[in-house]
């Protein structure tokens, strides 16, 4: 039960960090295109 649940967290767990890293990437990109205006 224990594993399962552990494995369960982890799936959540990289998610999120793949979304937080999409969310940094896509301000570097809002931050250069401000700068080029």
């Amino acid at each position: 039960l224990m594993l399962a649940k552990n494995h369960d967290y982890d799936e959540a767990w990289r998610s999120m960090r793949v979304s937080s890293y999409t969310d940094l990437i896509l301000m570097k990109i809002y931050r250069t295109k401000q700068i080029e205006r």
